[in-house]
């Protein structure tokens, strides 16, 4: 055990044992400069017993080097590269620079991370070490915590270590912390004596305890600097101790004792991103200096000099030795750096950061460099180093308007990485520093689409409106295209009619365009007329754009056919929509594209559902929700909470319900989309109509329909709340506004033509008719449900006809349309409306059975996914691939699955899963959505 660690020191030895058990774990280690975290890593690499162990550190000058850190962690695992999917593998070797520059996801190698190390824990487990992560850079820690958040059953156990959160630095969101603070004033007194070999006078003791708070550098650092005499109590001691946050001036003091030539040598050496000595051999002599000049510092304790390189002997120490030396110091030292790197391949950055640090005026060969060097790093799917090259390489540019839009590019990566505070910062200073229209309106557009996703959609809409006066007779295009998105904007604030408004003046622009632009106004348009109740002119102009997707880049291509999807199910084509949304699934599966998958899912999620499919609904919500949190999309994170709380309100999954309406409403308050509100209201408004609550059903969904009615919105396939208003008031005896209810859903109906508004109005018209009629609409319903689509709202029907027959004493009769409501919900998962069905079927007098729970709610969301995944056919590796999990997790789920579902092969898992009735007349509607379509 370390000295006074015992309590981190068991954590860290049960998380080895699991992961030595085939358990993966990961653990960030917190705490302030020189407080013990890398003790702990090197403790832990001590007792890695028959594990490979991987390790790398943070070094302040890499921390803008894309993929610095991770090439250091994997670089001995790389022979396992083979067992990675291909194109996790290309996305990897692109990101790493050992591979040629791959256009494609950055999620993509965050998965291929996980993947290499699961490969490399395949016959042995594996412990990654990675130290001092405050000075990774954004690519590598990104990639790490992806990874971190994702592992199962691999055997890999990833230690972090960083300063505490408040420093700064490294967001481990998601990944279990433990803070390591300062040792006890017992422990601090054994320490000082061990360091020095001699005893201390404990009231000298108790001082350095008191003036370091316990920091173990902190105390052998003090304890050096203090004579025998005042160690003993025999001299007295200085007022203040160079202790806490004056260690550095310590340190700072123990290099200033060294020779001057010593001192330049340890800030050339501190400055470099790389501790090898062959580059600080060509460095030092532009200095006038070399290696030898170093020897005093090896002896003096403060660096180690060795066959792999120069290290120094605690990060602290590199910080002092450059931040203590003067300014012109430290840029001759870059400078120095600089002439020794080539500008080609690996070297290109290394080399233009060097350059930059060494500049003291703008300089555009310099920014030239700097901005090479972005446009690698976005080719190697690393937007947050591509913004930070782009950005010095503004802030080295002399003319004003190529500065402009060299901030234009970098926050288009800042904006990648979802740092949209620093976009809008960078925008702004570009739109200031331009007077060229064409630029202005670029950099507005870019500004506006920041706000559209994380701001004030207002905000948004005034600068695409303005943008687009400014270009529209000069570029018709781009202000069509900014005229589209400020129709969006207005949509996703909920706002009907300004959508409307701009979908026509931006699809007016677009005519005259003609070519993909005529094609991406008029899907706007049309997006906008399905939601006014227009539903055959919207959907025929939305078609037209369908061969865009054939024509963009792909991950554009997934964006775009996600929202076309979409709009397919609002428009009332749900087979159409949820046919492309699966394809577009399997497409950003096998490119391992993650970052398209959470918007994908949602939508499929709420095509699944309207269906039928809800164990694939479920699976689908669940993962786009949790793939939404692992990459911080919090955007596409409101639409994956909403979603899935529809399928949980239908199931009766009060409390998941509650909690995943919550966290979006969370997010609308940010990100401003407002449609979220009702669409959120609706899902609970079926939820408390399904649980019985009806008055807490109504105040829902009246504030769906007022906000429908305030913004123009005529499609009531949009929230599917109409119905569910107009039978929460005639259960909560309201029957004059249930009546009102129906006349606005009747209307609607018969504007859109949608079967299920036609249906659903003809049920709730049973419901209210008289003793005379009411056969007759709910026939007209099921007539209209005759089609199969909808066997929730079919079920919902059959439960009403045969409801409102046994109120009239028609009890045979009831019984069929009980039965067949009863079998459609139970098959479903509708536990609310099945145990409603139940209730009936024996008020008529027939004796039900109590529903033993399907087999598939006992499983959890990733074994059902998983289960899912390989029931159309996948091998483990494929759905690891497909899943972004490790072999073994997709084994161990799998495991779990047949278990709770008593199967014992692939064959009888794919006949459960398939053969589960989802209607009532034991048709298999259950869909296989992953690999096959």
């Amino acid at each position: 055990m370390l000295l006074g660690r015992d309590p981190e020191c068991v954590t860290i030895d049960a998380l080895l044992e699991a992961a030595q058990r085939g358990s993966s774990g990961a653990l960030v280690l917190r705490g302030e400069p020189g407080i013990g975290k890398s003790a702990l890593l090197a403790y832990a690499g001590e007792r890695a017993e028959g594990m490979l162990v991987l390790s790398a550190v943070g070094i302040e000058p890499e921390a803008e080097l894309p993929f610095a850190g991770l090439s250091q962690l994997v670089l001995p695992a790389l022979d396992r590269l083979e067992d990675v999917p291909p194109p996790q593998r290309a996305a990897l070797e692109s990101a790493l620079g050992i591979g040629p520059p791959a256009a494609v996801d950055r999620f993509s190698a965050y998965a291929a991370v996980l993947s290499l190390l699961a490969a490399a824990a395949e016959h042995t487990p594996l412990l990654a070490l990675v130290d001092d992560c405050h000075w990774l850079d954004r690519s590598s820690a990104d990639a790490l915590t992806f990874a971190a958040r994702r592992l199962g059953d691999e055997g890999v156990l990833l230690l972090f270590a960083s300063w505490d959160s408040e420093s700064g630095g490294f967001d481990s969101r998601g990944t279990p912390e433990l803070n390591v603070s300062g040792l006890d004033q017992g422990t601090c007194t054994q320490l000082v004596c061990e360091h020095l070999g001699e005893s201390v006078s404990p009231r000298v003791a108790e001082r350095i305890y008191r003036e370091t708070g316990g920091n173990p550098l902190a105390v052998t650092e003090l304890a050096d600097l203090l004579s025998s005499a005042q160690l003993r109590g025999h001299e007295a001691l200085t007022q203040p101790l160079p202790a806490g946050p004056e260690i550095q001036r310590a340190m700072r003091r123990r290099i200033a004792a060294l020779p001057t030539q010593t001192q330049q040598a340890l800030v050339v050496a501190a400055a470099s991103d790389s501790d090898t000595l062959a580059e600080l051999t060509a460095a030092l002599p532009a200095l006038g200096l070399d290696v030898d000049a170093l020897e005093p510092a090896e002896q003096a304790g403060l660096v180690t000099i060795g066959p792999a390189g120069l290290s120094f002997r605690h990060p602290l120490l590199r910080s002092a030795a450059y931040h203590g030396a003067s300014a012109q110091d430290r840029r001759a030292a870059h400078a120095a750096l600089a002439g020794g790197l080539g500008s080609e391949g690996s070297s290109l950055a290394r080399r233009a950061w060097h350059l930059a640090a060494a500049s003291t005026a703008p300089d555009e060969e310099v920014a030239g460099e700097l901005e090479r060097a972005g446009i690698e790093a976005r080719g190697r799917a690393a937007p947050a180093a591509a913004s930070s090259a782009l950005k010095a390489a503004a802030g080295l540019t002399p003319n004003a308007e190529q500065r402009a839009r060299r901030l234009r590019e970098a926050a288009q990566d800042a904006h990648l990485t979802g740092d949209l505070e620093g976009a809008r910062g960078l925008l702004d200073q570009g739109l200031h520093l331009t007077e060229e229209p064409a630029l202005r309106a670029e950099i507005m557009h870019a500004r506006a689409r920041v706000e559209m996703l994380g701001g004030s959609p207002k905000t948004s809409r005034d600068s695409l409106l303005a943008g687009a006066e400014i270009v529209e007779k000069s570029n018709p295009a781009q202000a069509a295209l900014m005229l589209s998105d400020a129709s969006l904007t207005a949509a996703m604030a909920g706002e009907g009619t300004d959508a409307s408004a701009l979908a026509q003046r931006a699809y007016a622009l677009g005519v005259q365009v003609g070519g993909p632009v005529e094609l991406i106004c008029g899907f706007a348009l049309g997006n906008t007329l399905v939601f006014q109740g227009e539903r055959r002119a919207g959907h025929a102009l939305m078609l037209k754009a369908e061969p865009l997707m054939e024509q963009m880049p792909p991950a554009e291509s997934l964006h775009f056919g996600a929202w076309f999807g979409h709009c397919c199910c609002i428009a009332g084509d749900e087979e159409t929509g949820a046919r492309l949304l699966r394809r577009l699934v399997v497409q950003a599966r096998s490119r391992s594209a993650v970052g398209a998958l959470p918007l994908a899912l949602a939508f499929l999620c709420n095509a699944e559902f309207r269906l039928g499919n809800w164990v694939e609904a479920y699976a689908d919500g669940v993962e786009s929700v949790r793939l939404a949190q692992d990459i911080n999309q919090t955007n596409e994170l409101t639409n994956s909470l909403v979603w899935l709380a529809h399928v949980e309100a239908a199931r009766g999954e009060e409390d998941a319900c509650r909690s995943h309406i919550s966290g979006a409403l969370e997010l609308v308050e940010t990100n401003g989309a407002e449609s979220m509100r009702h669409l959120g209201a609706a899902a609970l408004g079926l939820l408390e109509l399904g649980i019985g609550h009806p008055g807490e059903a109504v105040a829902q969904l009246e504030f769906v329909e007022s906000f429908a009615a305030a913004r123009g919105l005529e499609e009531p396939a949009v929230a599917a709340a109409a119905p569910n208003l107009v039978e929460a008031y005639l259960r909560a005896g309201r029957h004059e506004e249930a009546r009102s209810a129906l006349l606005v859903l009747e209307r609607q109906a018969a504007k859109t033509e949608g079967r299920w508004a036609l249906a659903t109005a003809a049920r709730c018209g049973g419901l209210l008719a008289s003793k005379e009629d009411y056969e007759t609409r709910f026939r007209d319903a099921l007539d209209l449900h005759a089609d199969g689509s909808y066997p929730f709202e079919r079920a919902r029907t059959e439960l009403a006809f045969g409801d409102r027959l046994r109120r009239e004493r028609r009890r045979s009769e009831a019984r069929p349309w009980l039965r067949k409501a009863l079998s459609t919900f139970a098959g479903l998962g509708a536990s609310p409306w099945e145990q409603m069905a139940a209730k009936e079927l024996a008020a008529t007098g027939e004796r039900t059975r109590r529903r033993t729970e399907p087999a598939t709610d006992q499983l959890t969301a990733q074994e059902l996914q998983v289960a899912l995944i390989v029931a159309d056919g996948a091998t483990n590796r494929e759905a690891a691939a497909a899943l972004f999990v490790s072999p073994k997790t997709v084994e161990t789920h799998l495991g779990h699955a047949y278990r709770k579902l008593g199967v014992r092969s692939r064959t009888e898992l794919a006949r459960h899963l398939r053969g589960t009735p989802l209607s009532a007349d034991g048709a298999d509607t259950a869909s296989g959505h992953l690999l096959n379509q």
